[in-house]
């Protein structure tokens, strides 16, 4: 995920929702789950501070039984490049 907003943030991206297969991750960006991993706590930090550069950020869980394009999708998306300014760019991260 980090490498995406990043990648989201170098194209200037204001607005980002985010659809994901991941449940811990998806609850580590919500703060609704609790971990003793130094490496996690420090993974939720990067994201929260990407995620602060973003003017608004959404994030959904959507189980991978329910949509196998999310598997297919997330090396795509980083390949987009800035065609305008202010368009909306939806960003699916496994």
């Amino acid at each position: 995920m980090i490498p995406r907003l990043k990648k989201s943030i170098d194209l200037k991206v204001d607005f980002l929702k985010v659809i994901g297969d991941s449940e811990i991750i998806t609850r580590q960006v919500h703060n609704t789950i609790y971990s003793l991993s130094p490496h996690l706590k420090n993974y939720q930090r990067e994201v929260w501070k990407l995620i602060y550069e973003l003017n608004t950020f959404g994030i959904k869980l959507v189980p991978r039984i329910n949509n196998t394009t999310i598997d297919t999708l997330p090396n795509a998306t980083t390949r987009f490049t800035l065609l305008r300014d202010n368009f909306l760019l939806k960003l699916f991260i496994n």
